[in-house]
């Protein structure tokens, strides 16, 4: 099942780490803990290697972020190695990214298998929402996310002037 609820942009033209993913999508987890990624988002991924490649790992709010996997060859890992191994708060955050991040090639279908321990951490059961966040993919279990979203757009102009952000 999908269901589109904003169009989504993918890549800027020619800029291999500047993905520019919007939008979010509704699909259904199937029994194999599979999902589609939207079409869109799998437009926007150019990587040498291992083109239409993300990898998955644990975020925010119970959510798993999912980089195009040169983005995340290239931006995050080069960041995370720059932590210093001394720092007791460094090792948590990268032994909790790199231990529970996986490599998602999508199959014929464009579906990524969610592994159970991600499933687990992001409260993932049937329906997900599937969000561009720039430049990275979003997944979120769909009554975590509309929980999320209600209480953000509530306070969002609030949110909003505590950044320098100027339209």
């Amino acid at each position: 099942m999908t269901d589109e609820t904003e169009n989504s942009g993918s890549d800027v033209a020619g800029n291999s780490r500047n993905y520019g993913f919007n939008g979010q999508f509704r699909y259904s987890l199937d029994e194999k803990g599979r999902v589609a990624i939207p079409a869109p988002f799998r437009r926007g991924v150019v990587a040498a290697d291992d083109i239409d490649s993300f990898q998955l790992t644990v975020g925010f709010d119970n959510a798993l972020f999912a980089f195009p996997y040169e983005y995340w060859r290239e931006v995050v890992e080069r960041q995370i190695n720059n932590l210093s191994v001394m720092e007791a708060r460094a090792r948590s955050f990268t032994r909790a990214i790199f231990s529970n991040a996986v490599t998602c090639k999508p199959d014929k279908q464009g579906r990524i298998t969610i592994p159970p321990n991600l499933r687990r951490y992001a409260r993932l059961d049937s329906e997900v929402v599937i969000a561009g966040v720039y430049n990275r993919l979003e997944i979120w279990a769909a009554e975590i996310w509309e929980e999320y979203e209600r209480l953000t757009l509530d306070r969002f102009e609030e949110v909003v002037e505590d950044f320098d952000i100027r339209f």
